[in-house]
């Protein structure tokens, strides 16, 4: 036993105690832990798990993946399972969550502290504005997680990844929990952030010109490129950079051949360097000023839909020949209420999820 945390942590060693041993080992516990674990008002479990499927003939479902670690379950010695609150028998002796939760208090000190602290404040602004998370959300966006970890770390290989939790003394529904828990207040804050988020002149312009291009006008483009880079050749080999006249003299004689009436699209599948748009008749998917230098972004300028070609064009990346395929204006006045409700529903940034978190901790009476 520790004294000197019994004697400075009695009155809170119930909150405390549940508070670390989640925040840190994680439990099997159906939802997060609430965040007033002793006070009157206190809020019923936010996130339950996904209710259990029963199978058609009446049998049990194994819930449990093969390979997945089961050492809550089972004792430590291959006996019985464990009761409830112990996380291990050694040697006949139980390990109680309340000891393990003791030991990690001396270990860890304060250092989850703030964390939790910004739940509860989190948890009970969510509470007063009536914004909620709904349990099968939750389940949808951990097991969305579990899958990106599954495929982006371990190549798609399910047994390595809970041989990796075994390695680590944990299991499959501990990280589960985990993050049922840090989704769950991510989306609490979120719906906040989005519930209480203001629309100016500059958000509204800025979100019109992303989606509509600058001052509303959207250009579709197709280019052949004339590189002067190394680059791959059509059957893989790689071949020189070339000098800037003999870029100059193939990009010529490309544009003779499009005065002459050539198909652009042909030219760009017999001519163009650019692997990427040559796949798509040369078209350019998002065309942004900026995206190939001044000098393209002057020439596009000059094209009009009678004269929709331009001659060679310099960029950092070779010379271009440029098709101006259709060019659109759009009026923010005509697409406003599109436009606010993209910057409404807008994921927050960073800067929003922080300040958002300033503001909750500046409204708040915290002791420590």
């Amino acid at each position: 036993m520790l004294p000197a945390i019994q004697r400075t942590r009695a009155a809170a060693r119930p909150l405390v105690f549940r508070a670390v041993v989640l925040a840190v080992v994680g439990t099997g516990l159906a939802g997060p832990f609430p965040a007033f674990a002793d006070s009157g008002d206190a809020p019923k479990a936010a996130v339950k798990a996904a209710p259990e499927e029963k199978p058609a003939d009446g049998g049990v479902v194994d819930e449990k993946p093969s390979g997945e670690d089961d050492s809550r379950k089972k004792g430590a010695e291959g006996g019985d399972a464990l009761p409830p609150g112990v996380y291990a028998r050694v040697n006949g002796r139980d390990v109680t969550e309340r000891e393990y939760a003791e030991y990690l208090l001396a270990s860890l000190g304060k250092s989850h502290l703030g964390r939790y602290i910004d739940r509860i404040l989190i948890e009970t602004e969510a509470r007063r504005q009536g914004v909620t998370v709904a349990p099968e959300e939750i389940e949808k966006l951990v097991e969305e997680r579990l899958q990106r970890t599954v495929q982006g770390i371990y190549r798609g290989n399910r047994e390595a990844f809970l041989e990796a939790l075994t390695r680590r003394h944990s299991t499959l529904q501990e990280r589960k929990q985990r993050d049922r828990q840090e989704i769950y207040y991510d989306r609490l804050l979120e719906g906040l952030i989005l519930k209480s988020r203001t629309i100016d002149d500059a958000s509204l312009r800025a979100e019109f010109e992303r989606v509509h291009g600058p001052g509303g006008v959207q250009c579709e483009l197709r280019h052949v490129l004339v590189s002067t880079r190394r680059r791959i050749g059509p059957q893989g080999e790689r071949l020189a950079a070339r000098t800037a006249a003999e870029a100059r003299e193939r990009a010529n004689k490309i544009q003779q051949e499009l005065l002459g009436g050539a198909d652009f699209a042909q030219l760009v599948a017999r001519y163009s360097d650019d692997p990427f748009t040559r796949q798509n008749d040369g078209r350019v998917p998002v065309y942004r000023k900026g995206l190939f230098g001044a000098e393209f972004d002057a020439a596009v300028a000059r094209l009009k839909q009678d004269s929709p070609l331009s001659g060679p064009v310099r960029s950092k990346q070779g010379i271009h020949l440029i098709q101006l395929v259709d060019r659109r204006t759009t009026k923010l006045e005509d697409v406003r209420a599109d436009i606010e409700k993209l910057v409404r529903s807008r994921p927050p940034t960073s800067r929003e999820r922080q300040g958002a978190l300033q503001k909750l901790r500046a409204a708040a009476t915290v002791a420590r």
